[in-house]
């Protein structure tokens, strides 16, 4: 007769094998993005494109009154543009080093919940907890060539390295290792600023004022350091674009943060379980929960900002999964509670592990199904081979180049970068002279073939100026599920 705490044991280890599983799918479907041309985020060819610009050492921080904005740091662009020139492709590039960035996340958060838990099983669970949740939670950015997962590396790495010497004050070396790691990743992407926080009001509430001082010490040295870097290679164009601010919206940050809230569910439980423990180790990780909702909720009502600010708190969540499981199941084999009490802890693992997961997958699904469909679906192609045939054809009578929303199609279609959507709204809503400016060329017809949806109000970068001047001076030439392409009246 089988033992009931085998059973209960077998029913505790159903969430990480679930993981694992979704885990082994989340990885096929980034193999199968990686070899494809297929646009599965808007964001891949304008990095595409900035990456080309690195890589041929043109202006990476051009000026504004080019109306093309690189908002971002440069070392994802070089990163990007090497294997890029390597390989023939960008974007594939950029998938591909976002694809092992991001397992390189879940060895890295495995690590941490083991130093938490003392456990394997901690490990195991947190690290397929990661890939599995990130691949459903946010496919968008699984294999996208976007630097938001690789610097997120170096976060992670960082506060590793703080984790290991919780206990007690780490030396000089250790934390130059962590500023290192740190910079690093700001320099990938700017806005990673939860684990720096974090780490300095964790050492400031241990009661550690000279480890406080060093990390500060050492922070500043190495901010000025890379900014010097910066201005030496760029000039001050650098700094104004990279800070180049952005319109805000206190409303829409706070619906983004509470969809963020209803996705999580009862994952969220994990925080304040890990709570519960006395060890420095698990504080840390509790603070950088706190302190990446905070500054989540804070960021998301920035333009063009999405769910990517919530990043730190999911790596908290999958820590939390790979501490809670492996105490359920040490629980369980030691028999260190009642029966029932048991019975009811691996009721409540299961719930909080897989119901949120199970919910989510109904909504993701399909966009998972999209990265192995994409192998075989000809229709993106079918686009592409317009943009590619139009250009040409419609510049041979007059006109000039082509524009389009989806920077991955001009990208793959050998257009040059002339008017960038992607950032068009921001440069608008913040300097004078940019409206007027991509409404005189409408009027004029500059451009040959114009590749917009007007019927995704969400990713309409145009005002109500440059939209009236499109319905007036081009017309809709074909529409397609992946756009609109307008094409110009007057020629």
């Amino acid at each position: 007769m089988t033992k009931p705490h085998t059973i209960l044991s077998a029913l505790a280890a159903i969430p990480g094998l679930a993981y694992l599983a979704m885990s082994a799918v989340i990885v096929a479907a980034m193999a199968c993005k990686i070899g494809v041309k297929y646009s599965f985020n808007l964001n891949e060819g304008w990095n595409a494109y900035w990456a080309g610009v690195a890589w041929s050492g043109a202006d990476l921080y051009p000026p504004l009154a080019g109306l093309k904005l690189d908002n971002y740091p440069p070392l994802w662009f070089y990163l990007t543009g090497a294997l890029g020139h390597l390989v023939g492709d960008n974007i594939r590039a950029g998938r591909a080093i976002a694809a092992v960035a991001l397992l390189f996340n879940g060895v890295i958060i495995a690590l941490i919940a083991r130093e938490i838990a003392g456990t394997r099983r901690a490990a195991w669970i947190a690290g397929a907890a990661f890939v599995a949740l990130f691949g459903l939670f946010h496919q968008d950015y699984a294999a996208a060539n976007d630097p938001q997962v690789l610097a997120s590396v170096f976060m992670t790495l960082a506060v590793l390295l703080v984790v290991r010497c919780a206990d007690e004050p780490p030396s000089l070396a250790v934390l130059a290792g962590v500023v290192l790691a740190m910079i690093v990743a700001g320099l990938i992407k700017h806005n990673i600023v939860a684990a720096p926080l974090s780490v300095a009001l964790f050492f400031l509430l241990s009661g550690r004022p000279r480890t406080l001082l060093s990390f500060v010490g050492l922070s500043v040295v190495g901010i000025a350091l890379a900014c010097a870097g910066l201005y030496l290679a760029y000039g001050k164009s650098a700094f104004t674009s990279i800070l180049f601010p952005r319109p805000y919206s206190a409303r829409i940050g706070w619906a983004q943060t509470w969809d963020e809230f209803a996705q999580y569910g009862l994952l969220l439980t994990v925080i304040p379980y890990l709570a519960f423990f006395s060890n420095a180790k698990a504080r840390l990780v509790v603070i950088y929960a706190v302190v990446a909702l905070v500054l989540g909720a804070a960021l998301s009502g920035g333009y063009g900002v999405d769910f990517n600010v919530f990043f730190d708190l999911m790596f908290c969540i999958c820590i939390g999964l790979g501490v809670m499981g492996a105490a359920v199941l040490q629980a369980i084999e030691r028999q260190a509670a009642s029966d029932r009490l048991l019975r009811v802890a691996t009721a409540g693992w299961i719930a909080i592990a897989l119901v949120p997961p199970l919910i989510e997958a109904w909504s993701v699904g399909e966009d998972i199904l999209e990265a192995f469909t994409a192998v075989t679906d000809t229709s993106y192609e079918a686009d592409l081979r317009y943009v590619r045939s139009a250009g040409p054809r419609m510049r041979s009578a007059g006109a000039g180049t082509v524009v389009c929303r989806d920077l991955a199609l001009c990208y793959w279609a050998g257009e040059p970068f002339t008017l960038d959507l992607n950032t068009l709204p921001i440069l608008a809503a913040e300097t004078p002279g940019v409206e007027d400016a991509v409404v005189a060329q409408i009027e004029a017809c500059k451009f040959s073939l114009i590749e917009l949806n007007l019927s995704e109000p969400a990713e309409d970068p145009l005002t109500d100026r440059m939209r009236r001047a499109l319905v007036s001076h081009y017309k809709v030439e074909q529409e397609t599920p992946y756009g609109v392409y307008w094409r110009p009246r007057c020629r």
